[in-house]
């Protein structure tokens, strides 16, 4: 089966979506086992320090044996960005000219090059799970409370703005911030919803970081204020403040509630998969939804190679069929926990996989790949990669 050849569903069996995702991931899995050389020379080293064995395509005969591809820890990727050696991980024959980066909160921004075909792929996918989970239709209106595209190329502003464009136009997407972040959002906000609201035939939605909205809420609660907003208020990025400490979300919730008319059932966090340039928005029961083709599981910090107990937390890893131009098969720094398995349904009614994101592991790598790492890029310079 192929997501291409059937109608995308998340109302099909667990049957049918683990044959959906198999076969994607190990045709995927094919491709840059045998045309990316830095990539294959990657898994026999893993094997070689006794980290899992050395895995080919040969391997993967069932949907259970995905869980044996080798994962690349996300700081390779970091690594190899900080050194200007980024380029090395893309598959041979493909023309991979677009990047997007990370935010770099943490430090060095993170490039990731895409192809046209791939981020075409990848851009249906993320359009398909926005409008069946979000339910964004095509009248409706979406406000970035970011600076305009131009101004970045983070995956958060470039990816949502592919994906919304192809639902709601470009006429119908704005940006609250015209240069950088700026002082006074919620006047910024009010202006701009009052410009929107009589042109708009939908719902007006809001996508954004949860500082901005925070920021929003405490300028219009100190003001006496409030914006009446009919749409979703879609959250995407880390909820640590501008200037340090965490933002508390049941009180920014509360907030939204309060100054901008939107209920807690329409209050949609996103996990942003950077890695993999995709998507995770929640659902009315606050579920994490996984995009269909991806395959989600949890690893051991101590031993990525090996999955966790069901519901026990790890490092959340994705692997996606829809990249051509790197081996998009990536074990993140981040703790979480699979909340609906690929076998079960979702409160919603919706199949699986659904995650949380608990927090970042203490230490982002794991075990034996710092080792590892130090000798692929020896044997890159050694044999002129």
């Amino acid at each position: 089966m192929d997501i291409k050849t059937k109608e995308r569903s998340y109302r099909i069996s667990p049957e049918e979506l683990k044959e959906l995702k198999f076969a994607g991931i190990r045709k995927n899995f094919e491709h840059h086992y045998t045309n990316n050389l830095l990539y294959r020379m990657y898994c026999e080293l893993l094997a070689k320090h006794g980290i899992g064995r050395n895995v080919t395509p040969d391997d993967i005969k069932t949907y259970e044996d995905l869980y044996k591809i080798p994962l690349i820890p996300s700081d390779f990727f970091k690594e190899l960005s900080r050194i200007g050696k980024e380029r090395l991980l893309i598959t041979r024959g493909v023309e991979a000219s677009i990047y997007f980066t990370t935010s770099g909160t943490t430090g060095t921004q993170t490039k990731y090059f895409f192809d046209r075909e791939s981020l075409k792929e990848i851009n249906e996918e993320n359009v398909f799970t926005c409008r069946d989970i979000l339910e964004v239709n095509d009248n409706d209106a979406v406000i970035f409370l970011t600076p305009p595209i131009e101004k970045s190329r983070t995956g958060l502003i470039r990816g949502g703005y592919m994906m919304f464009r192809e639902i709601v136009g470009d006429d119908n997407i704005y940006f609250l911030y015209q240069e950088e972040i700026e002082e006074n959002p919620s006047e910024l906000l009010e202006n701009l919803v009052g410009k929107i609201r009589d042109k708009c035939q939908g719902r007006i939605h809001l996508y954004g970081p949860p500082f901005v909205y925070y920021e929003i809420v405490e300028e219009l609660r100190n003001k006496g204020k409030r914006i009446e907003i009919d749409g979703n208020a879609m959250t995407t990025g880390g909820w640590k403040r501008w200037v340090g400490g965490e933002i508390p979300k049941e009180k920014l919730y509360e907030g939204i509630d309060e100054r901008l008319g939107i209920p807690e059932k329409k209050i949609r966090d996103g996990l942003g998969l950077t890695d993999i340039f995709m998507w995770c928005p929640e659902c009315e029961y606050h579920e994490k939804h996984v995009p269909l083709g991806v395959h989600v599981s949890v690893r051991n910090p101590e031993e990525f190679t090996a999955p966790v107990e069901p519901g026990e937390e790890g490092l959340l890893s994705f692997m996606s069929p829809y990249i051509k131009s790197y081996p998009a098969y990536v074990v993140t720094g981040d703790i979480g926990v699979e909340t609906v398995s690929v076998d079960e349904y979702c409160k919603c009614g919706r199949v699986g996989n659904a995650v949380a994101h608990k927090r970042r592991a203490k230490g982002t790598q794991p075990r034996g790949c710092a080792l590892v790492l130090e000798e692929l890029l020896k044997k890159m310079e050694n044999e002129r990669i």
